[in-house]
């Protein structure tokens, strides 16, 4: 498949309370003043809604990955939009350069655009690894010590991974270094993907629930917020998946939060401890998938409050999806790539090949007639289709510049399917008639020899 297109995407909306910068893509207010008008009188500037700051937003930076920074330029300074904050552009900027103590301060002027003080530590946490590894890289043993012992440490964050990294001190050079940490090495590609995971950092702690009237089009029409929830100023919500009813829903995140509520954000039920990783509802109305911080996932039902292990893998479970029979989970799984189990049988079926897959957290999908295909983004840029019986991939699509974080095959259209990615583009690819000639006949034979 060979995409027909890209659409510039926003991973991260900013809030439409504040204002506040999600993260390094910021939004800046919306700016009112006076313009003159031919006769001379003046007419006040229209205070800009915040879908509208968004769709212009969007349009500078499509038009900024043309090239076409002048007229961006006249289009952030009529609008009083910014493509990004001050701060960010300076806090990216240290980054890149591996200016860590420059960079740790800029977090502390971001500080105020965030909704979670805890996405600070976290982003500390990954600027400092990062020190770290490349202070090892360098040979500098005793500096990588101090930033282990007397920066690392007292956050008190992930004693789990700083356990890991204090492995790493017993690498006799670079190369063993590298292969153990599976990380590239000091430069602007581990930088690049530094910035990637900080990005990701930078989304607001509450659950939106957003009555779908209409999508964001350029003709500025918005879903209505017609709730919000949050139970703590502490909570930290990363997943959020909707019962088969309608009307209800779980949500939960990595620092034990883990509820059932209503359409008005009301608590119905909370389980305790569970650091949720990724969630889904089952048909049955009753039981809820999760996969956790223990490398599992298991079946929570919140009438009675039992749950039972249902998958145990050896590594993080990054994301998972259930097929529509419920009968089938495909799971990225951190340094493995994409796993098939039979979730009533409990069993591994297949791993699929191809995939690069580190820690970032990935979204697979199945599609394609009889949810017959498997689709998966990937670290290397790249969207890899399998057949679901063929652990090697029938297709490989290119395009991307950046890690291909989720794929989705369109639920009407069987060879219709869009990817997201890093790189701030969204790709549709397809349909049949759109691949070339090989990759064609490699389809069609992949297709016959699985249906015979």
């Amino acid at each position: 498949m060979q995409s027909n297109g890209t659409v510039q995407e926003q991973n991260h909306p900013a809030s439409a309370q504040n204002g506040d910068a999600n993260g390094l893509q910021s939004n800046a207010g919306s700016a009112s003043g006076a313009s003159g008008t031919g006769s001379g009188s003046l007419k006040k500037k229209k205070r800009l809604s915040q879908a509208e700051e968004d769709v212009i937003r969007l349009i500078g930076q499509h038009l900024n990955g043309l090239g076409l920074n002048q007229t961006v330029d006249l289009l952030m300074q009529e609008s009083g939009c910014r493509l990004e904050h001050p701060s960010a552009t300076k806090f990216r900027n240290h980054v890149m350069e591996g200016e860590w103590d420059k960079a740790e301060n800029d977090l502390n002027e971001l500080k105020a655009l965030m909704h979670s003080p805890s996405a600070i530590v976290r982003m500390k946490f990954l600027l400092l690894q990062q020190k770290y590894l490349e202070y090892l890289e360098d040979g500098k043993v005793l500096e990588a010590l101090q930033v282990l012992r007397g920066e690392l440490t007292p956050l008190k964050y992930n004693t789990d991974r700083i356990h890991v990294l204090s492995g790493y001190l017993m690498c006799s050079h670079p190369e063993d270094l590298k292969a153990k940490a599976e990380w590239e090495g000091k430069g602007a590609g581990s930088r690049c993907r530094l910035l990637d995971k900080l990005q990701s950092e930078c989304t607001t702690t509450h659950t939106h629930i957003y009555r779908s009237d209409s999508l964001l089009s350029p003709g500025g029409q918005t879903g209505e917020l017609r709730t919000k929830m949050s139970q703590s100023h502490e909570d930290s919500l990363t997943s959020v998946a909707w019962n088969p009813d309608g009307k209800r829903f779980v949500t939960g995140g990595q620092r034990g939060q883990f509820y059932q509520c209503d359409l008005d954000g009301n608590l119905l039920e909370s389980w305790e401890g569970v650091r949720v990783q990724c969630l889904w509802c089952m048909a049955d109305g009753r039981t809820v998938l999760a996969s956790d911080t223990h490398q599992r996932i298991r079946g929570y039902s919140f009438e009675d409050l039992t749950d039972r292990n249902i998958v145990q893998e050896d590594h993080p479970i990054m994301s998972f999806t259930v097929s529509k029979n419920g009968r089938l989970a495909l799971l990225n799984v951190a340094t493995q790539g994409v796993h098939l189990w039979d979730l009533q049988d409990r069993v591994l079926v297949r791993k699929y090949q191809g995939v690069t897959q580190g820690f970032y957290t990935i979204h697979s999908c199945f599609g394609g007639h009889n949810e017959d295909f498997i689709a998966s983004g990937s670290e290397d840029h790249k969207v890899y289709i399998w057949h679901k019986r063929s652990e090697l991939p029938i297709v490989e699509l290119t395009g991307h510049t950046r890690t291909v974080n989720c794929v989705s095959w369109n639920p009407c259209i069987p060879n219709l399917m869009a990817s997201a990615s890093d790189d701030g583009t969204v790709r549709i690819w397809g349909p049949a008639p759109f691949l070339d000639a090989q990759e064609q006949d490699g389809l069609n034979e992949s297709c016959s020899s699985m249906d015979s």
